[in-house]
């Protein structure tokens, strides 16, 4: 199929559309007109379209150049990115309920024959609103607050609107728990700093879903014919606050100690923060009416997953599709003087030397570089090497307490996943962490879209 997605820059989009090119389909991003609309961006290939959610009132004409077979729309502001102002709130209105209308009235536009079979969109739990103690599905009440008077109009644009020969599906999302992004992001540091605790009582019910689950919920409502209406995407087992953030802890190592005040929640999120503490005991009914299969239904399993051999390490992934073979991906990363190519300029990162004439496993690699100014020496020893596949160096002395970069290189479609998953751990040790988390992450996110812009120019010339 040929299947255009909104919001493919995002968490959810992200995975999703690797897992689908792994599948065979064809897929078209739809994407804010700036650096987000780049191939580069993405782990996978796709045509890029600019579109604004928020302000474009149709799509892009040469979308329907040719049939699009199915359309997914995830774009939305952050829901939980900002504290919620009257014009905040706007935003969030205008990036969901207009940009679903501006998508089903290009359809409505469309000739029959040239309209997508099956629309599927991201909604959220939030239109349960608080149930308290009680237990939800697809069949309760729905909610009559802010966010769940989003919820129904988001929904509502595309239900009402649609023609009925094309199958619309609503995934209605919990927590989503992943390795990288998330709420696990913005939890993680805390927790780690020992810092980590309850949110106001703690009695709320959380639904949550790991990243995994619901990528293939959304893979299996897109290719499946009897996914239809509002579907719950939520894992089977939701946990009290108390007990995800004393799991949490728990996966780390650490003591959920401070809870965390409503005052100070109103504080930092305003109105949002009566939202944070809901209640919400939502379960995925539909889905497993459907067979739907869940591979992480308890919380236990979601953490062992997620946290499993990290040893409290901090982690940082990216991602990035070049349509060359891999063999020739490989030779670029093979030379260390290429690693000074698509370095920013602003580190002055320079190879010094390297104890070995070719990398290999054992090669030890000496560099300099400037941080902010500051003059610093960088020594790494790779590790392991399987040429073509993988290779991993580590930090041997540095700027970090630790350093472990894992380079893989996977075969995808016409080309190659180029994936950097890094664990490290700061100077310091907790107190590194309060101090310098995020901006240390910050830094490291910058570096790593300016090599993606470099590679993209280098291996594409």
């Amino acid at each position: 199929m040929r299947i255009a997605i909104t919001g493919a820059s995002g968490l959810v989009g992200k995975e999703l559309g690797k897992e689908l090119v792994k599948a065979g389909h064809e897929i078209v991003v739809l994407a804010r007109p700036s650096s987000n609309a780049k191939s580069f961006r993405f782990p996978f290939p796709c045509e890029c379209l600019a579109w604004d959610a928020a302000k474009d009132t149709s799509l892009p004409r040469e979308l329907w150049d040719r049939p699009v077979d199915a359309f997914v729309h995830l774009a939305g502001e952050s829901i939980v990115g900002k504290r919620w102002s009257k014009e905040w709130k706007q935003k969030l209105w205008n990036s969901r309920v207009a940009g679903a209308r501006a998508i089903t009235n290009s359809i409505n536009e469309l000739p029959e024959v040239k309209r997508p079979r099956v629309v599927v969109t991201a909604s959220a739990i939030g239109i349960y609103g608080d149930s308290g103690e009680s237990k939800v599905d697809e069949s309760s009440t729905l909610g009559e607050d802010y966010l769940a008077e989003l919820c129904q109009a988001w929904e509502s644009e595309f239900s009402s609107s649609l023609p009925g020969a094309i199958r619309f599906c609503a995934v209605r999302v919990g927590l989503v728990l992943s390795e990288s992004g998330g709420l696990l992001e913005k939890l993680s540091p805390i927790f780690r700093a020992g810092l980590g605790g309850r949110l106001g009582n703690g009695k709320q019910w959380m639904s949550w879903i790991h990243l995994t689950d619901l990528v293939n919920l959304f893979k299996a409502a897109i290719e499946r014919a009897e996914y239809v209406g509002a579907i719950n995407g939520v894992s089977p087992n939701p946990e009290k606050n108390s007990q995800f953030t004393k799991l949490m802890a728990d996966a780390l190592g650490r003591l959920a100690l401070f809870p965390v005040p409503y005052l100070a929640l109103r504080v930092a999120k305003g109105e949002f923060a009566k939202f944070i503490l809901t209640s919400q005991r939502v379960l995925p009914s539909k889905a497993e009416q459907l067979g739907f299969h869940f591979k992480f239904s308890s919380i236990d399993s979601a953490f062992d997953n997620i946290f499993r051999e990290k040893e409290g390490d901090l982690i940082y992934i990216a991602e990035q599709w070049v349509p060359k073979p891999r063999e020739e991906i490989f030779l670029f990363f093979a030379d260390e003087k290429n690693l000074e190519a698509i370095t920013p300029p602003w580190l002055n990162f320079r190879v010094l030397d390297k104890s070995t004439a070719e990398l290999a496993k054992g090669t030890e690699i000496r560099y300099s570089l400037r941080v902010h100014g500051i003059p610093l020496r960088w020594r790494t020893k790779i590790v392991e090497w399987s040429p073509t596949a993988e290779f991993v160096d580590n930090q041997e002395s540095g700027p970090y307490a630790k350093w472990h970069h894992h380079h893989l290189f996977e075969p995808l479609a016409e080309g190659t996943l180029i994936r950097d998953y890094i664990r490290y751990r700061l100077p310091l040790g907790r107190m590194g962490e309060i101090i310098a988390c995020a901006f240390v992450r910050n830094d490291i996110r910058t570096i790593f879209d300016y090599r993606q812009k470099i590679i993209e120019k280098l291996l594409n010339s």
